[in-house]
């Protein structure tokens, strides 16, 4: 719990900053480890089937798929599935409070995510049935009943979208609910909150902004404040 970690307490704001912008910046870095765990896996997988089966060109065409398989879909879910979890982190007290400039925060934006995630859903559909395909018209594969295949690859892609689109809207959806949240209260001249910031798309540049435009108005309201106290102390001398 950063609020009672005495470490964290005692590091300087800059480091403070830093700390926040290297979370940001952690579902892309984590993207890293997911890629090095999957390109070792499926080769460590395969080695170890040929060790207990005997080798052929028919057991190894899963594995020359699988890559295509999973890098696109689990790749893209693996990002959004770490931004989610890091929400709970960044909207701590400690880290929410400390403000960011946007020159500092990459962008990953909205654009972009629905471009990997369409690509990585097509790219699914496309390399399983193509991989069918192929297996079926070189004997790799022996399949039954064509219909139910299908039928059960289109559930499956059902299910990736369903799975695959929550993620990609949690954030959205946090972070328009934080933000319309903070307009109510403004709204009220509220001004002791601000909106936390949870992602690097456009909506958490956009917090960014109205962080710093609420920070102006606590400045500029000080400042009346100050300036009304000073003449309300001069009318009482004159």
């Amino acid at each position: 719990n950063l609020t009672d970690d005495i470490s964290f307490n005692n590091l300087s704001y800059d480091k403070k900053n830093d700390l926040k912008v290297q979370l940001l910046k952690f579902p892309r870095l984590n993207l890293i480890y997911f890629f090095m765990q999957w390109s070792l896996g499926i080769p460590l997988a395969g080695v170890t089937l040929f060790l207990f089966v005997d080798f052929s060109i028919k057991k190894m065409m899963p594995y020359c798929f699988l890559p295509l398989l999973i890098y696109p879909i689990l790749g893209v879910s693996h990002y959004y599935l770490t931004e989610i979890n890091l929400v709970k982190v960044l909207t701590l007290p400690q880290l929410a409070k400390i403000d960011l400039d946007t020159n500092s925060v990459p962008v990953v934006g909205i654009i972009p995510r629905v471009f990997l995630s369409m690509i990585s859903v097509f790219s699914l559909s496309t390399t399983t049935l193509g991989y069918l395909l192929i297996g079926k018209s070189k004997g790799y594969l022996l399949l039954e009943n064509a219909s139910i295949t299908l039928f059960l690859l289109t559930v499956f892609l059902v299910i990736a979208i369903i799975i695959l689109s929550w993620l990609f809207g949690k954030t959205l959806k946090l972070n328009t609910e934080n933000m319309v949240s903070q307009y109510h209260a403004l709204s009220d001249g509220n001004l002791k909150n601000i909106v936390p910031l949870i992602s690097i798309d456009e909506l958490g540049h956009g917090s960014i902004a109205l962080n710093a435009f609420i920070y102006k108005l606590r400045q500029i309201t000080s400042n009346v404040t100050q300036e009304a106290i000073h003449l309300s102390n001069d009318s009482k001398i004159l």
